[in-house]
């Protein structure tokens, strides 16, 4: 008990996230405003430790932005603080922090339930049947789903599922939810990389045009449907400004150059996600083995019942 109480006086003792307001006063040209700010965490003594370093941005409505950097340089921070999960820590009077709108979010490690794909994907919003299988076209999520037994209404978690797979629901879940902004933390990395350019086509230039988007890369390649960029290095933003300025610059040759001498990392083929598709199907099929009242109740369950013994510890 007493190890109980000490993990709920930790979670209750912990800082509280900053509400998200929509900013009646901001430049209407703006959905996200960040001018000389340091965002951070708090240490054991209660002292501010900074992890982004003099952030000045501006991110216009309607337009997709690109975050760029290498692992480790800020990226995911930086969404993290328009989230308001980063106290914001002013430098001086003209430091702000405007947020103008409703966001959308999908992480950079996808988050699954233990509950049906569609569950995953509507999550907690009005059932909107026309937006859903919307969504599930341009997130490229049919085929999977037809290759299952009990189709949208399958049961799944994280662990019978591909890693392409679960980017994908966790990305569709975040285009689903209508939003304002929406920010996308490097949400196709284990994607296809011919899936991965027609969800861009579809999701991020069609489907959710009108709307702000942001787009966090590790890689500096297909960019031309990027408006603009900014460029972050060790918590802060070392440059900034349009898509046909940044593929001029002296940085973006200096990093295709040292792109070129790494070696090749080889991104799933169509015939592995395949195959993973198929695994899923046969783990349904074994779950929902047995005589024929046995199939029909579990069908569409991929999560297995545990086995519980009553008595003596064997």
């Amino acid at each position: 008990t007493i190890i109980s109480m000490k993990r709920i006086e930790k979670f209750l003792n912990e800082r509280n996230i900053e509400k998200q307001i929509n900013c009646g006063d901001i430049n209407d040209k703006f959905a996200v405003k960040i001018n000389r700010m340091n965002f951070g965490i708090k240490d054991k003594k209660n002292r501010d430790k900074i992890i982004l370093n003099d952030i000045t941005l501006e991110i216009n409505k309607e337009e997709i932005f690109a975050i760029l950097g290498d692992t480790g340089s800020g990226k995911t921070c930086l969404a993290n603080a328009i989230l308001g999960h980063f106290p914001s820590i002013p430098i001086d009077d003209a430091s702000l922090k405007q947020i103008n709108g409703k966001i959308s979010y999908a992480s950079q490690i996808p988050f699954i339930i233990n509950d049906t794909i569609r569950n995953n994907i509507v999550f907690f919003n009005e059932f909107d049947s026309e937006r859903y299988q919307t969504v599930l076209s341009v997130c490229q999520l049919r085929q999977d789903i037809e290759s299952l037994p009990g189709k949208d209404f399958t049961e799944i978690s994280s662990n019978n599922l591909s890693g392409g797979q679960k980017a994908r629901i966790n990305l569709a879940r975040a285009v689903y939810n209508t939003a304002d902004i929406y920010i996308f933390d490097d949400p196709l990395s284990s994607v296809d990389s011919i899936i991965s350019k027609d969800i861009v086509d579809k999701v991020l230039i069609k489907f959710l045009k009108g709307k702000t988007r942001i787009l966090i890369k590790n890689d500096i390649n297909n960019l031309t449907f990027i408006d603009r960029v900014a460029y972050m290095d060790k918590g802060g933003v070392k440059w900034k400004g349009t898509t046909s300025e940044f593929m001029k610059s002296e940085l973006y040759a200096r990093l295709r150059q040292t792109k070129m001498n790494e070696p090749m990392k080889r991104s799933p083929s169509t015939k592995e996600t395949a195959i993973k598709v198929n695994s899923v199907s046969n783990i349904s099929v074994d779950v929902s083995c047995g005589n024929n009242i046995k199939k029909e109740k579990n069908k569409g369950k991929l999560i297995k019942e545990e086995e519980q013994s009553k008595g003596k510890v064997s």
